[in-house]
């Protein structure tokens, strides 16, 4: 059977490869779609993740890298690839599990609020999921509340790494060339609240799992506190921050009830040198244990509570820039699986758009004054 989709649209009804029928859209984005779709004939619910027939370019790249490093990756803590292929449309195409439950953004922004306790278990198998990520010669780069679901099964939440589309792959990692290295020195990719120093610097070379658990520590943080480590009044002054390696501020200083241990651990993880942080994600999911296990369950996040009273910085998207002069092919690569945002509408993006754009020239800017101050 082949598919029976119109030329550049997708609708209720349609089959994809044959054997997947879509029925709802979940989530869309600038360049595809995700819909629920029934894999017949066995009936099985999945996620269907379609590019947009236009689409070309490293959008079509990074869809292809997403699909292969999903497909090579068997964790329970990773979301799992099941089908990839190309419509009769010449449409890209990825199936993946269909999850049930909500990001860890959209659990912290709601009450009742989330315990601590039950924070540190979700990110004690997000590191699981991590160790094995890295394990397989990738780096992840855009981890943030969205990028990690809470997947309910029965009466058991656990947590599930999602969206590989700006992931570094390693040369050992297994993937073509021109999949494996979207990136070069000089290109800044990723969510600038959870970038790393090394990371915010475009630094290829020096990107690898630590600052992956860099990310996982600025969650922490802000998830307990209620405040990001550095809130500066705009996103040049954030970035200038962290490019400068910044040491970031104790939670002690936000909130004092907070156990030292736990505290140490978070300013461990989050250290402007990749050196001091933690050696891998098992050496930290270790001390989230330990942690964990002494804990008591009346600790609660603070995170609504701070996105309501302290952050006036509005983030954007994940974003890629390429700093070099010669190559001025930007792009937003847009993640359909955080299905935070499911009620977009083409309005709500065309309200974001001009500050998208606006907070992409201000990002290029901030960074051309850090490396003018470091020459």
């Amino acid at each position: 059977m082949g598919d029976n989709v119109a030329e550049g649209s997708c609708k209720p009804g349609d089959r994809i490869g044959g054997r997947y029928k879509l029925e709802r859209l979940l989530g869309q984005g600038a360049s595809g779609q995700v819909w629920q779709a029934v894999q017949e004939p066995l009936g099985r619910s999945v996620a269907l993740k379609v590019l947009k027939s236009d689409a070309k370019g490293q959008a079509t790249i990074r869809f292809m890298q997403e699909a292969r490093i999903a497909g090579q990756l068997q964790s329970r803590y990773v979301v799992s690839l099941f089908d990839f292929g190309t419509t009769s449309q010449g449409q890209l195409y990825m199936v993946m599990e269909h999850l049930h439950g909500e990001t860890l953004g959209a659990r912290l922004a709601r009450a009742p609020a989330l315990g601590v306790k039950e924070l540190l278990r979700y990110t004690s198998q997000a590191l699981l999921g991590l160790a094995e990520v890295h394990a397989a010669g990738i780096v992840h780069r855009d981890l943030k509340p969205d990028n990690i679901f809470l997947v309910t099964d029965g009466a058991e939440t656990y947590a599930k790494i999602l969206d590989f589309g700006v992931s570094r792959v390693d040369d050992a990692g297994g993937l073509a060339p021109d999949v494996g290295k979207l990136t070069a020195t000089g290109m800044t990719v990723g969510t600038p609240l959870f970038m790393a120093p090394e990371q915010a610097r475009g630094l290829r070379d020096q990107i690898d799992g630590r600052t992956d658990l860099y990310a996982l520590s600025v969650i922490l943080f802000k998830a307990i506190t209620g405040k990001p480590p550095f809130h500066d009044a705009n996103i040049v002054e954030l970035l200038m921050a962290v490019v400068a390696a910044k040491v970031p501020p104790s939670m002690l200083a936000e909130r004092p009830e907070v156990p030292a241990d736990l505290c140490a651990l978070v300013q461990t993880a989050m250290s402007p040198r990749r050196e001091d942080r933690f050696a891998n994600a098992t050496q930290m999911r270790n001390a989230v244990e330990l942690i964990e296990a002494r804990l008591g369950p009346e600790m609660k996040c603070r995170w609504a509570k701070g996105l309501a009273e302290s952050s006036d910085i509005k983030m954007p998207p994940s974003i890629a820039i390429r700093l070099s002069s010669t190559d001025v092919d930007a792009t937003m690569p847009q993640s359909l699986l955080s299905l935070t945002n499911l009620k977009r509408t083409a309005s709500n993006v065309n309200v974001w758009l001009p500050w998208a754009v606006a907070a992409v020239a201000t990002l290029v800017a901030a960074i051309a004054v850090s490396l003018l101050l470091r020459r």
